[in-house]
């Protein structure tokens, strides 16, 4: 009988109540302790307004970056065509 995994409820299971990538999860917990890993996700993983909208910011303003570079890149190519 296939039951699905426990922690990630996706993957098939057979004999065991985790899939692989999710009972190396559990190890980590284990070794770190609930506490101290539920602190790494908050800190690493989930992101309040204040960072989202810096992150969303320093995006734009690469992208913005970016197309000028491309912009002044198709100025110099289209200038050098002109010239003789």
């Amino acid at each position: 009988m296939v039951f699905q995994c426990y922690l990630c409820d996706a993957a098939p299971v057979y004999l065991t109540y985790f899939c692989a990538p999710c009972t190396e999860t559990r190890r980590i917990l284990q070794v770190y302790g609930a506490e101290e890993t539920r602190n790494i996700i908050k800190r690493v993983c989930v992101r309040d307004n204040a960072q989202r909208n810096y992150k969303i910011s320093s995006e734009l303003k690469k992208d913005i970056e970016s197309l000028k570079n491309t912009d002044h890149k198709l100025k110099m190519i289209k200038f050098s065509k002109e010239s003789p």
